[in-house]
C-alpha cells in the first residue's frame, strides 16, 4: 500500500508537459530547454540512444550500485529498499554530484521509483529530508525531483526524455545557469549512449 501511494505521488510530481513554450538552449543530436514551472526552474533533455529500452533502462536500474557511467556521480549511497535487489522496488539514495571547480559539490536524498508501462520504462524520483545524512562541504538540493523516460522508437532504439528541477542552489553564479543546463542536459544523455555500446 505504501508503495503504490509513492508511486502515486512521484508519478503525479508535477512535471511540466510537452515541449511547447520551453526556452530552447540546443538543438540537433540532443535537445535541451529549460522553463518556470509553478515557480521554479525546470530542464529537460530529450535524445535517441541507439539500445533497446531493456539495455539503457539496465544502466538506471544498477544506478544504485554502478553510477559510472555517470561522470559527475561521486558516489551514491543506499539507504533504504523495500525489494533488495530488485529493479522495480523503491529505493533512497544519497547521492552526491562533483562540480567543475571552484564549485561546490551537491548532494540530496530522493526515493527513486522505477516502473513499467507498456513498452516504456519510466524512472520518477524526488528528493526527501533526511538531515541527517549529509557530505561535507555539499550544497543540499532539496528541491530535486524528475523523470527518466525510455520509449521504444520504431528501429528498436531508446528515446529517452529526461526532465529534472534545475535548481543549482548555493554558491552558482546565476550568469552560468544556462550553460550548466545545457552541458548537464546533453552530457546525461550522452553518458547512457556510451555505456549502452
Amino acid at each position: 500500500m505504501i508503495a503504490l501511494l509513492l508511486a502515486t505521488t512521484l508519478a503525479h510530481a508535477g512535471y511540466p508537459e510537452g515541449l511547447g513554450n520551453w526556452n530552447v538552449l540546443t538543438t540537433g543530436d540532443v535537445w535541451v530547454g529549460c522553463t518556470t514551472h509553478m515557480g521554479e526552474p525546470w530542464c529537460r533533455s530529450v535524445g535517441v540512444i541507439r539500445a533497446p529500452v531493456a539495455k539503457v533502462a539496465g544502466l538506471l536500474d544498477r544506478f544504485p550500485v554502478d553510477p559510472s557511467p555517470f561522470k559527475r556521480v561521486a558516489y551514491v549511497t543506499v539507504l533504504k529498499e523495500t525489494s533488495p535487489g530488485a529493479p522495480d522496488g523503491l529505493k533512497t539514495l544519497h547521492i552526491v554530484l562533483d562540480m567543475p571547480f571552484p564549485i561546490s559539490h551537491r548532494d540530496y536524498v530522493a526515493t527513486f521509483l522505477p516502473r513499467a508501462v507498456d513498452d516504456t520504462r519510466i524512472f520518477d524520483w524526488k528528493a526527501e529530508p533526511h538531515p541527517e545524512v549529509t557530505h561535507p562541504g555539499a550544497v543540499r538540493l532539496d528541491h530535486a525531483e524528475g523523470q527518466w523516460h525510455l520509449a521504444p522508437t520504431p528501429a528498436g532504439h531508446t528515446r529517452l526524455t529526461y526532465t529534472w528541477a534545475a535548481d543549482l542552489g548555493g554558491d552558482f553564479p546565476e550568469f552560468a545557469f544556462e550553460r550548466a543546463w545545457a552541458t548537464w542536459g546533453a552530457e546525461v544523455i550522452d553518458w547512457l549512449r556510451d555505456g549502452s555500446t
